[in-house]
């Protein structure tokens, strides 16, 4: 993988065989590929597994703890995000979707703050997952802004469905993988085929 575009052999929480989207971007994209079928690992599977997870992208405070109701939560704001970045080669999210994402932000709120020498920081104003979420959703805000969030994709290859951030100048791409872009035109060929094999004895019957 190249470290020009997304800089996957320089970050060691990223073992995903997908190039990661620029900066903390990747994060979501991560949180988006745990729910992946060819990915899934049981990050979000239990509270010891999500604290582990959060931690390890530090978006978790330290000393906080998390509970199965936690559990349900990151999920289902993993369905929402989800939603969001499918939204972006195809129609618009459903608006429980919007609005379970859009409860969950209100939940999670953010402060300035200033240090010694002048500089502001946003942070959460609460721990745990809430605190986890607020800097989630602050990456996606982000996201927004610098219009990076519409290249955030899921793979069109049937049985993947990962998410990958699309480096593509027309931000045309579809698949997240060059083995899956492989797998994904090779089906499409064999439908193709096999329909104008149909259209042929069609022809054929017809005479």
């Amino acid at each position: 993988m190249s470290r020009k575009k997304g800089g996957a052999q320089a970050d060691p929480r990223w073992t995903y065989r997908i190039e990661p989207a620029p900066g903390d971007l990747r994060i979501v994209q991560a949180l988006i590929i745990t729910g992946t079928p060819p990915y899934r690992r049981g990050e979000l599977s239990s509270s010891r597994a999500l604290t582990d997870w959060l931690r390890r992208w530090g978006l978790l405070s330290p000393g906080s703890e998390l509970t199965p109701a936690d559990v349900e939560q990151a999920a289902s704001v993993r369905s929402g995000l989800e939603a969001l970045v499918r939204a972006n080669r195809g129609p618009a999210p459903a608006p429980e979707m919007v609005e379970l994402l859009d409860r969950a932000a209100v939940a999670a709120p953010r402060r300035t703050r200033f240090a010694a020498d002048g500089s502001a920081r946003v942070e959460p104003v609460d721990g745990g997952l809430t605190g986890a979420l607020a800097r989630l959703f602050r990456i996606v805000a982000l996201a927004h802004r610098d219009d990076h969030w519409r290249r955030l994709k899921l793979c069109s290859r049937e049985g993947c469905g990962a998410a990958f951030y699309d480096f593509s100048t027309g931000v045309t791409g579809k698949w997240c993988s060059r083995r899956c872009g492989n797998r994904g035109s090779s089906r499409t060929y064999r439908e193709r085929r096999k329909r104008h094999l149909a259209r042929t004895r069609g022809d054929r019957r017809s005479r």
